[in-house]
C-alpha cells in the first residue's frame, strides 16, 4: 500500500494529513475527514520513467476530495532521490513539482488566486491550509447570515443569496437607508484566512438633507470601530438593531 504523509503546524495544533494513494481504507479516510475536515473521495498514482539513477521514485497523483462547500483536484509530480553519503542525517529528499489544482463549482476569486499561486510554488501544504481554512471561515460567515435570516426576515436580504458575502439591511417599511455590509474573506501570504468586512451605504437624497449632522453618511466608519470591538457577527447584530429601532 502506497501511504504518504503530510504533517505541518497550524498555529498551537498539529495537522496529519494521510493520502491513501492505492486501495485505500475507507476507515482511515474516515479519521482524515473527522480529524482535519477534509474528505478525499478518489486517489490514484503513475508511475513516471526515472531521469537518474539518483531518482528512487518519480509519480504522477491525483487526489479529489472535498473541505465543507469546496471540492477540489490536486495533481503534482512527486519525485524521491537519493542524496549523496556526505550529507548526515540524510538518506533521501522528497520534491513536489508540476502542481495544478482546481475547484468544482463557484468559487471566490480570491480563493482562485491563492490556489494559483500556491499551485506556482508548489506548495502542497499551503494548498491544503489554505481550502481547509476559507471553507471553515465560509461556513462560518454562512451560518451567521443563516441565524440573521431566521431572526430578522423582515430586515436583511441577500443580494448574492446566503452563501455569498453580502447582507443588506433596512428598515422593514422600506423607507430609510439601505445597509449592506460586504463579508469578504482575506487570504494572508503565511495561507491564513482572515475576514475583511466593510459597510456600504445608500441614501436618498430626501434622506441625505434630513441628515444634518452627517450621521448616517459617517456611519461606515463608525461600523469599523464597533467591529474592531465586538467582532463581525455581533457588530452587524447592532446595525441591524439600530435599523429596526428607528422610527420612520
Amino acid at each position: 500500500m502506497d501511504i504518504m504523509l503530510i504533517l505541518f503546524f497550524d498555529g498551537e495544533s498539529v495537522f496529519i494529513y494521510v493520502f491513501i494513494l492505492s486501495k485505500t481504507r475507507p476507515t482511515l479516510l474516515l479519521q482524515l475527514a473527522n480529524f482535519t475536515g477534509v474528505t478525499i473521495s478518489n486517489t490514484s498514482s503513475k508511475s513516471l520513467p526515472r531521469d537518474s539513477s539518483h531518482v528512487r521514485y518519480k509519480k504522477q497523483r491525483r487526489i479529489s476530495g472535498s473541505c465543507k462547500q469546496i471540492q477540489f483536484c490536486l495533481c503534482f509530480v512527486e519525485e524521491e532521490q537519493k542524496l549523496p553519503c556526505g550529507e548526515p542525517g540524510l538518506a533521501c529528499r522528497r520534491t513536489i513539482s508540476e502542481m495544478t489544482v482546481e475547484t468544482v463549482g463557484t468559487v471566490e476569486e480570491d480563493l482562485k488566486t491563492a490556489l494559483h499561486q500556491l499551485e506556482s510554488d508548489n506548495d502542497l501544504l499551503g494548498v491544503f491550509r489554505v481550502i481547509r481554512s476559507y471553507a471553515e471561515s465560509s461556513a462560518r460567515r454562512k451560518s451567521t447570515f443563516c441565524d440573521f435570516r431566521d431572526t430578522f426576515p423582515d430586515v436583511v436580504s441577500f443580494p448574492a443569496d446566503i452563501h455569498g458575502n453580502l447582507i443588506q439591511i433596512m428598515h422593514p417599511s422600506g423607507i430609510g437607508p439601505v445597509m449592506t455590509v460586504v463579508w469578504n474573506l482575506f487570504i494572508k501570504p503565511e495561507a491564513v484566512v482572515v475576514p475583511k468586512v466593510h459597510l456600504e451605504v445608500q441614501i436618498s437624497k430626501s434622506v441625505r438633507d434630513l441628515d444634518e449632522d452627517g450621521i448616517l453618511q459617517s456611519s461606515a466608519k463608525h461600523f469599523q470601530i464597533i467591529l474592531r470591538r465586538l467582532g463581525v457577527g455581533k457588530a452587524i447584530k447592532s446595525l441591524i438593531m439600530a435599523v429596526t429601532s428607528t422610527d420612520q
